[in-house]
């Protein structure tokens, strides 16, 4: 799609803004659990040894249950810390989620200040969960507009899927070059797989009962 204006960014994100804001906490529940259940359901997720996670902010999908399940399985648990002095955020491996996280920047739940950073270019076996105002079909992502998950992504290896409700899926995102594209899109009521110009069409991945 190329470079796409930056007011046409911004208009998708009032537009997603004032459509989140009419979700009612119970729908958001439900809509999360369902997307919970299709992420445990992933070959990726099965794989993965680290689970790089985000805490959900007031309106997204909440993954807390998900970061409890595979630190009782043994992974690796990342979430992501602002840092004051570069102005960024880094990911941090947690070990107890009553224990290590803290209110932190922007009043979202983050790792303690004292626990150590983790390079995310370690390991390919990495599944990230990725949030945002929006996603499409091609991988494309449309972040808050501070652009903190592109260069926390960059060079990262794993996987990368977008977590999002259905509504957030949308025909196209403007992308730039520095735009991180995801390799799943996943919403409670599909996951979709990005398909490269030169792979063929795979099945969307089931969601088992149960």
């Amino acid at each position: 799609m190329g470079i796409a204006p930056m007011a046409e960014k911004q208009r998708l994100r009032s537009r997603l803004r004032e459509q989140g804001r009419h979700w009612d906490p119970a729908t958001t529940a439900d809509a999360s659990r369902r997307i919970r259940d299709r992420l445990r359901e992933l070959p990726e997720f099965r794989a993965a040894s680290t689970v790089a996670i985000f805490w959900a902010m007031p309106g997204e999908v909440e993954l807390a249950e998900l970061a409890a399940a595979a630190l009782a399985a043994g992974r690796q648990v990342w979430l992501p810390r602002f840092e004051p002095r570069s102005g960024d955020y880094r990911m941090v491996m947690v070990a107890d989620l009553r224990r290590d996280l803290v209110p932190g920047a922007f009043g979202i739940v983050e790792p303690r200040p004292e626990l150590p950073a983790v390079a995310a270019t370690a390991g390919a076996d990495v599944l990230w969960l990725v949030p945002g105002l929006g996603f499409d079909r091609q991988g494309g992502r449309l972040g808050r507009g501070k652009g903190f998950y592109d260069r926390l992504l960059a060079g990262a290896g794993g996987c990368k899927a977008g977590v999002a409700f259905a509504w957030q899926l949308l025909p196209a995102v403007p992308v730039a070059p520095h735009d991180i594209r995801m390799d799943l899109v996943v919403t409670e009521r599909e996951t979709v797989r990005v398909r490269r110009p030169e792979e063929p069409e795979q099945p969307e991945q089931p969601l088992t009962e149960g």
